[in-house]
Parts: C-alpha cells; sequence; structure tokens
C-alpha cells in the first residue's frame, strides 16, 4: 500500500481542522487530541480519527457522557451512552492519494469534452461526457441507497462514462473542500458492476483533481466491501474514520 507524503498529511490535518471548525494547527502535532463546543443547539457530535490524531465536536453535554463512557470514543456503546433517541448517523473511513497511478484504469485515447460531448479519439478509449442529464440518467438506474450514498449532484467536477450506445454506464465525481482536498465520489450502473468502469472512470476524476492540485479523498462505510475494494484499487491510503451520532429526540 502506498503512503502519502508528509507534506500531504500536514494538508489533510489543516482541512480537517478548517472542517471541525478547529484551529488551523489543532490537528497538526503528533498524537494530537481536539475537543471543541459546537454552536448553541447543534445536535450531533463528530468524531474524527486521522493518522494519530483525534478530534470530537458537538454539544459539550454529549462529549462528556462519550469521553466518560470509554477511553475509545469510537466504539458502539458511545450511543449508549447518549441515552434514548441517540443514533449513529454517519460512520466513514477515510483514505487520501496524492500521486499518479503508474498503471492508471485510465485507457489511452479518451479524449475530454465540454458539457453535453463525448469523445474517444481512436475509437478505443472510453466515451466521457460531462452532461449533468446522463448522470441524471444513470443515478434513476440505481438503487436508491447507492443514489444517496454516493451523494453525487451538485459537485463541482463530475465525468460519467457512456457504452458504445452513449448509455451512462458509470460516473465520478469529486467536490473541493477548503481549496485542499478532492471529495471523489463514484457509481455504477447496477448491471454492470465487477466490471471496472467504476474505477476506471474514478481514476480519471482522481487525476483531474491532482492536476488542479488537490488531494484525493474517499470515503466508504465499513460494511461496504465494494467501497474498500474500490478504494484499495485506487490506491488509497486508509487515515482514519469520521463518526457522527445524533441526539435524536430526547437529547
Amino acid at each position: 500500500m502506498s503512503c502519502v507524503e508528509a507534506n500531504t498529511e500536514a494538508i489533510i490535518r489543516l482541512a480537517w481542522a478548517r472542517a471541525l471548525g478547529l484551529p488551523d494547527d489543532a490537528l497538526a502535532a503528533p498524537a494530537s487530541r481536539a475537543v471543541a463546543a459546537a454552536p448553541e443547539g447543534a445536535d450531533e457530535l463528530r468524531i474524527l480519527k486521522l493518522f494519530d490524531a483525534t478530534a470530537m465536536v458537538g454539544p459539550a453535554w454529549m462529549m462528556e457522557r462519550v469521553a466518560n463512557s470509554s477511553t475509545d470514543p469510537g466504539i458502539a456503546h458511545s450511543l449508549s451512552a447518549l441515552g434514548p433517541g441517540a443514533r449513529k448517523i454517519v460512520h466513514e473511513i477515510l483514505g487520501y492519494r496524492d500521486d499518479y497511478a503508474q498503471e492508471g484504469y485510465v485507457q489511452q485515447g479518451y479524449a475530454q469534452q465540454g458539457p453535453g460531448q463525448t469523445a474517444n479519439s481512436d475509437g478505443k478509449g472510453p466515451l466521457v461526457t460531462h452532461d449533468q442529464a446522463d448522470l441524471a440518467t444513470l443515478m434513476a438506474r440505481c438503487p436508491i441507497d447507492d443514489v444517496h450514498d454516493a451523494a453525487m449532484r451538485g459537485l463541482d467536477v463530475a465525468f460519467t462514462m457512456l457504452d458504445d450506445d452513449h448509455r451512462p454506464i458509470a460516473a465520478a465525481a469529486y467536490r473541493v473542500e477548503h481549496g485542499l482536498l478532492a471529495d471523489v465520489r463514484a457509481l455504477t450502473d447496477p448491471d454492470l458492476r465487477g466490471r471496472g468502469h467504476g474505477a476506471q472512470i474514478a481514476e480519471l476524476v482522481i487525476e483531474d483533481a491532482l492536476d488542479s492540485g488537490l488531494i484525493a479523498q474517499s470515503r466508504h462505510h465499513p460494511a461496504s466491501l465494494t467501497g474498500a475494494r474500490l478504494t484499495s484499487a485506487l490506491g488509497f491510503t486508509a487515515a482514519g474514520s469520521l463518526i457522527v451520532l445524533s441526539a435524536g429526540a430526547t437529547g
């Protein structure tokens, strides 16, 4: 498994400090532990583990109960410590990549085009489009849970792969976070999974992000074998996790 460079790690720590509303250097020192109160009225607790750093941001009462329940705030019984009505609403494994693939999934011969256009310059590479209508068509063919997990609507950059009949078969996209990270998502037609289409179009998107000076970031649920296989195949380095707990109706 490849590892991100030290400078890349420092940038990732900075990006997440900003994402959580912490001082820029809150996660910079080795084995950093940062705790911050959320704005008044907040009912969610965010627990980040990133490299050797840990951060917890949320209402004071939630942080106190979770901290008192265990030395490891990410374990399952944190929910019981928060009382009835609490639930886990996010659990993601975070991965990062800062280099180009030696042997990428993107075949030679494609040509990126403007919105609504596709091309493959020699007939061998994938047809790729930026047309949001093609992305919408693909999402309509996918299970609603997959569409929800991918959360690809309204992202900053999106590529959709088409077959020879110009039917959307896979897509990948990313959102720029704090001008530093490219949060990458991917989605494949359920009838065409396991053929490498998602990895191929995701590789194209990752390389676009790297070309833009961004660090590629992946997220997947710990129980998602597909997500784990895809991020591993694409060369992401696992770097931590994000858990978000909701106080529920009885917080």
